[in-house]
């Protein structure tokens, strides 16, 4: 599986770039890259993400050898990156919620129920419905309590489920901070922190950790917006700054890995994904092929472990190589075709209502 993780590390070295680069047009005088923030951009670093996603539910199928490789792959994947391989999704969700919340008003805010909520729920959940077809066709016993509890995200059918639940709570949770607060962006945070804290709090007691490590991602994302400029700002200013703050960063991530209550979890994950952010402010990965997998994010995440629990049914598990490849092809050959379903469905529903209104 390290190889795996080796070779997305190759693609991400395919057209990179750096900020210190004479010859780089792309970038401000001060060498800071000024899209890193940009959709084009940030595709680029989900594809990093969803791809090491992707070989991590692989490897939670597969019985792997006691080799070294396979033991640093473990330490990697569930020793230290952990959760923490989402920790950009939720910090670019919180990022763009903040932003088009602040820049769009009022318009957008009473968009955020049926635009945002019901159309991820929506996307969620004829998924489940497939990942429920096949599990019956496999002979899998699904009853109806966790069927319709596996509709919200609450429960499982064999899909992945817990990230889903976590947007969608902070989708709601912004929805109601802009009520409260609606351009006040100090209200809008302070208000966002607070249920974010209560989520925290009740997740605790409800589910497993990995539910709940990262919520201060999304939280940090808005708090990026709402000071991106004196950020950046005080890096233009004083250049080794974000070289310190990257030092320091790293420092607070593996002094938190040492430490097991949940609290330090939340703190490494959320170092992490600023550590992330400040690199990709020096280091441009943007090239197609992860660019691709960023744009089908949805659809490669939701749908990856439907070939995985049909491969492990007819016993593929015991074949990594072939298990590995199988799932991968059949997970890029079905996500295409179901993103393509998604946008006929969402032309015909959202964009109709919007017209109407």
């Amino acid at each position: 599986m390290i190889i795996c993780v080796i070779l997305i590390g190759l693609i991400c070295l395919y057209q990179i770039r750096f900020a210190c680069s004479e010859n780089n047009k792309t970038v401000l005088s001060d060498g800071i890259y000024n899209d890193y923030l940009s959709i084009d951009k940030t595709n680029s670093v989900k594809g990093i993400f969803v791809l090491l996603i992707f070989f991590s539910h692989c490897s939670a199928y597969l019985n792997l050898s006691d080799h070294i490789l396979n033991k640093l792959y473990d330490w990697f994947n569930y020793g230290y990156l952990g959760q923490g391989i989402v920790a950009v999704f939720l910090f670019y969700s919180g990022y763009a919620m903040m932003l088009s919340g602040m820049e769009k008003g009022s318009s957008y805010v009473k968009s955020i129920p049926a635009k945002r909520v019901l159309k991820v729920l929506l996307h969620f959940d004829i998924a489940v419905c497939i990942f429920s077809i096949v599990q019956i066709l496999l002979g899998k016993d699904i009853t109806i309590g966790r069927f319709l509890l596996s509709l919200v995200g609450w429960s499982s059918v064999g899909n992945s489920n817990w990230y889903i639940f976590a947007i969608l709570i902070f989708y709601l949770i912004t929805y109601f901070a802009f009520l409260i607060g609606t351009d006040n962006k100090h209200i809008v945070l302070l208000t966002v922190f607070i249920l974010t804290a209560v989520f925290v709090a009740l997740m605790s007691i409800a589910k497993e950790s990995y539910w709940y490590d990262t919520a201060l991602l999304y939280p940090l994302g808005m708090v990026w917006y709402s000071y991106r400029d004196k950020i950046e700002s005080l890096f233009k200013k004083k250049k080794w700054l974000i070289y310190v703050a990257v030092a320091v960063l790293i420092c607070v991530n593996l002094a938190s890995l040492l430490l097991e209550y949940f609290i330090f979890k939340m703190i490494q994950y959320a170092s992490l994904g600023l550590i992330i952010i400040l690199l990709t402010m020096k280091v441009q990965i943007h090239n197609k092929i992860l660019g691709f997998f960023g744009r089908h994010l949805f659809s490669i995440y939701i749908l990856q472990r439907l070939p995985m629990n049909v491969l492990s049914y007819f016993g593929l598990d015991s074949k990594p190589i072939i298990f590995i490849a199988l799932s991968f092809l059949v997970t890029i050959a079905v996500a295409i075709p179901f993103d393509m379903l998604l946008n006929k469905i969402d032309s015909c529903i959202f964009s109709r209502k919007s017209k109407s209104n």
